[in-house]
């Protein structure tokens, strides 16, 4: 497969809101194979929600995994950070940016925050806290909102409200010391678990593929994603799912065989565990927002 020079040919880009100093975008990605590591310069306050896919970011000495539902949050940072994606899965994120006034007025706005966060406040690199269902769930109205024609302003400034108001209330916590074996390690086991989406291995097959126990597999697992590796699996396969239900009109029946889920039953469930609705549920908002 041919890699692009640009990785403009992969990327698409929708400002969903722009309000006094707050950007908010999302950035789908799609081949990700034909993707290139990207150099990624954060001059801003920052918050990141991956909604599906899993990417690498690296910066001075810290290197985190951002897994489906993770928001990650950062200050400006001096050098570049460098982004690579894990292949075989689309994307979804969406880039929440504070213009330097613009963060000040938010501490000031919800002064929790700043008490819950202190330490990351005082320091650099990023801080990572998994996204809960209210977030999800205010995210996937502004997308539907953002794709009607006209869009709605005043109803879409309503949800920008909501989200501003579930981001000031997370904790996030510090980053997790790994090293680079345990980081190779999981970095392979997420990819053969991108590979075999539609064929599910158990936890114990994959440990096996890289000739590690399954106990150790848990153990790196949890030091650098905070996911047991059936948790971080479920999270990639049920992301897509909610991918392939925003984005296109495939039945519900074949987005469950096609991630390799043994009924209909069991893929809803599996699917309100993580976003606390059906999938019907899911397509209904979309067609009704």
């Amino acid at each position: 497969m041919a890699r692009f020079r640009h990785n403009d040919h992969q990327i698409n880009t929708t400002l969903v809101q722009l309000c006094s100093g707050m950007r908010i975008e999302r950035i789908q990605r799609f081949d990700q194979h034909a993707i290139l590591p990207e150099l990624t310069p954060w001059n801003h306050w920052r918050m990141r929600i991956t909604l599906g896919g899993t990417r690498y970011l690296t910066y001075q000495q810290q290197r985190s995994t951002l897994a489906p539902n993770t928001i990650c949050w950062s200050g400006p940072l001096k050098d570049p950070a460098r982004a690579s994606w894990l292949p075989g899965t689309s994307s979804d994120v969406v880039d929440v940016t504070w213009s330097h006034a613009s963060w000040r007025s938010f501490l000031l706005t919800h002064p929790q925050f700043a008490e819950l966060n202190a330490a990351p406040l005082g320091g650099g690199g990023f801080y990572l806290q998994h996204a809960p269902p209210q977030l999800l769930h205010v995210l996937r109205q502004m997308i539907a909102l953002t794709e009607r024609d006209p869009v709605p302003e005043a109803a879409l400034a309503n949800q920008a409200a909501l989200l501003v108001d579930v981001l000031a209330r997370l904790q996030f916590a510090t980053p997790r010391r790994v090293d680079e074996e345990q980081r190779r390690r999981v970095e392979r086991a997420q990819s053969v678990m991108a590979e075999c989406m539609a064929n599910p291995m158990n936890i114990a097959k994959i440990a096996e593929s890289l000739s590690v126990s399954p106990r150790q597999l848990q153990r790196d697992f949890l030091t650098y994603t905070g996911l047991s590796p059936l948790r971080f699996f479920n999270l990639m396969r049920l992301s897509e799912a909610n991918f392939l239900l925003a984005e296109t009109a495939l039945p519900v029946s074949t987005i469950a065989t096609s991630l390799g889920y043994v009924s209909v039953t069991h893929f809803s469930t599996a699917f309100r565990q993580i976003y606390h609705c059906s999938p019907r549920e899911v397509r209904r908002e979309l067609r009704s927002a």
